[in-house]
């Protein structure tokens, strides 16, 4: 599958810095002349517009509408001021409490920047405050093992390595392939070969555990709240079968070695669970070994917005959002659009702005409905 980092909050694809900024010149310049233009752009009748305002003079790729936003999904942010302009590049929608939707925007006028924080306004600043412009973290939430790093913490003893990791020893082992060291420096993860050859079998271990494997690891990943790890184990002493094993001793597999290698994406939820994408069926979506949804398009996991029940999980692609029930939802009138959950519900959170022809204003609305 080929991969194209996405940031889901902002733009369709991060490239190489002079062509980022003029994408983004391109993109503001578009944004800040639709309110003048007119389309005739209709979703199709097989799609079903995530807005409430099925306007047949709204531009699918524009916030801008000729009718009010509807109410019951979208709220009046801020009324902006003659010559203010949004920057959609520097939005962020999130969730202040676990329950509330909480939003932030970025607006300029006349060379200087102001920051909108849920309807506070800061400002004026020389330089936009808010830079949302990023790989989608949340969705990547894998940290991949370094053997750079198990370079570092490895130390001979006895002519073996060990681990040194704050003041402790563990081993020896007959090698130590890789490692992952948390952000604060107080835990890791590792994958080493016990024994006195290579084919011995391995370890995936912490520092307070230890779960054997079925030969040598690879792939060693770590969840983003660094509670659980895994890796792929290859058992070349039973057919080269591999499997995927956590810290916490669940299993997926056995896989043909090589399709295992060659396996779209394999990572960990912060649960614990194993997630995969088959190459060999590349729509699908695995936990722990187990079909629990099916998208009407090939997944990219950077497009994949995960749900705390991975079934209701969806795909955003070119304007259309894909449910795991192998249906789609036209994001009609959504422009760089934001996710958050819920009540254990996916939301799509959108900013919406709309020319009002009583005052001759621009109001910026944020929006949000469940898919």
């Amino acid at each position: 599958m080929k991969r194209i980092i996405l940031s889901l909050v902002i733009m369709g694809c991060i490239a190489a810095p002079t062509a980022h900024a003029q994408l983004l010149k391109k993109l503001k310049d578009k944004a800040n002349s639709v309110l003048e233009k007119k389309t005739d752009t209709d979703p199709k009748e097989t799609e079903k517009p995530v807005s409430g305002n099925n306007n047949s003079n709204n531009n699918s790729g524009s916030s801008t509408v000729k009718a009010p936003p509807n109410a019951s999904e979208c709220t009046l942010a801020v009324t902006l001021e003659a010559g203010e302009v949004l920057m959609y590049d520097e939005t962020k929608v999130y969730l202040t409490d676990g329950k509330t939707v909480g939003w932030k925007m970025v607006t300029q006028k006349d060379k200087k920047f102001y920051l909108i924080d849920n309807g506070t306004r800061t400002g004026p600043f020389d330089e936009p405050p808010l830079n949302s412009i990023s790989p989608n973290a949340k969705h990547s939430n894998d940290l991949e093992g370094s053997d750079a790093i198990a370079k570092k913490y490895t130390k001979l003893e006895n002519g073996k390595p060990t681990i040194q990791f704050n003041g402790k020893t563990y081993g020896p082992y007959f090698m130590i392939t890789e490692m992952v060291v948390s952000e604060d420096k107080k835990h890791f993860f590792a994958t080493a070969i016990e024994g006195n050859n290579m084919a011995a079998g391995g370890v995936l271990v912490s520092e307070n555990s230890k779960q054997k494997l079925p030969g040598m690891a690879a792939k060693l990943k770590v969840s983003y709240n660094f509670k659980y790890a895994m890796c792929m184990a290859m058992d070349v002493s039973n057919g080269g079968n591999a499997y995927f094993i956590t810290n916490t001793g669940k299993k997926t597999g056995p896989y043909d070695m090589m399709a295992a290698m060659q396996m779209s994406e394999g990572w960990l939820d912060e649960n614990g669970n194993i997630i995969t994408i088959p190459q060999q069926s590349p729509t699908e979506l695995l936990v722990n070994g187990v079909s629990v949804a099916k998208f009407d398009i090939e997944i990219d996991k950077d497009k994949l917005i995960m749900s705390p029940d991975p079934a209701k999980s969806v795909v955003f692609d070119n304007g259309v959002v894909y449910k795991g029930d192998g249906t789609k939802v036209k994001a009609d009138h959504v422009l760089y659009p934001h996710f958050v959950t819920l009540n254990n519900v996916i939301n799509i959170c959108w900013f919406q702005l709309y020319k009002n022809p009583q005052t001759n204003n621009k109001e910026i609305y944020v929006c949000k409905k469940p898919l």
